[in-house]
């Protein structure tokens, strides 16, 4: 039975995409703060069609909590043939700006945890030299900017993360798929203003969804922000800083 496991379960981009997955995994193993909106999503899966699924719920922010959360699924004992970090919350840039702790906590959340569920998983993986890790990074990872460079401090130390270990585990044939969104149409980002560059949360999935299909390193969602992000890296510095981005 091949088995998955997501971190941040409930968020609008994972739900699209977990429905996807029934059609190759019929295991699944949820992981996110809410339990109640965790009851929705399993309820949704079975109903659908999946054979067993499982919830666990755990704070992001907290290590403590998931240090917890990784004893439970120790006791499992369970293997993973997909691993999917979703986990992740957006932050005020100008109070991070003024206030180290809610600089840490997000980071803590958007960066942190993954490393610190992936030091736990990876073990076993290796012991059966097949797996798939997939991390939802961001295009505000590609180059800090004025609004919002808390939250791509987090998603560029993540894509060093996920190049280092994809290097170390191409050995053991273990795919490591890093998924850079721009902005995307969710409750995450339903205090901005949606323009013409906003993707709905079904073309992302999709576009996630084929990414783990077809192997993939590293991948823009929608495909445009790869020369969208092109350009804004390579604008030279002592413009880009006179810029309002």
């Amino acid at each position: 039975m091949n088995k998955c496991i997501i971190f941040g379960a409930t968020s609008t981009i994972i739900q699209k995409l977990t429905t996807m997955l029934i059609a190759d995994y019929q295991s699944f193993s949820l992981v996110a703060r809410s339990s109640e909106k965790l009851e929705v999503v399993k309820n949704d899966l079975i109903a659908r069609g999946a054979k067993e699924v499982h919830i666990y719920q755990c704070d992001f922010s907290n290590s403590t909590n998931i240090d917890s959360l990784l004893v439970q699924l120790d006791m499992v004992k369970s293997t993973y043939d997909l691993v999917i970090m979703g986990q992740g919350v957006l932050p005020d840039q100008k109070t991070c700006s003024e206030n180290y702790n809610d600089f840490l906590r997000q980071f803590q959340t958007n960066f942190l945890s993954m490393v610190h569920i992936t030091t736990s998983l990876v073990p076993k993986m290796k012991e059966r030299k097949q797996g798939k890790l997939v991390y939802i990074g961001s295009v505000a990872g590609d180059r800090g900017r004025k609004s919002n460079y808390a939250y791509g401090t987090a998603k560029a130390s993540l894509e060093t993360f996920t190049q280092g270990l994809r290097n170390e585990l191409n050995d053991y044939r273990i795919q490591v798929t890093l998924i850079k969104p721009g902005f995307v149409d969710t409750a995450m980002t339903a205090n901005l203003k949606k323009g013409m560059l906003f993707a709905s949360a079904e073309k992302v999935a999709d576009g996630i969804y084929h990414a783990i299909s077809s192997n993939k390193d590293t991948v823009y969602l929608p495909s445009f922000w790869m020369l969208i992000m092109f350009i804004i890296r390579n604008i030279p510095e002592a413009i880009f800083k006179k810029l309002s981005l």
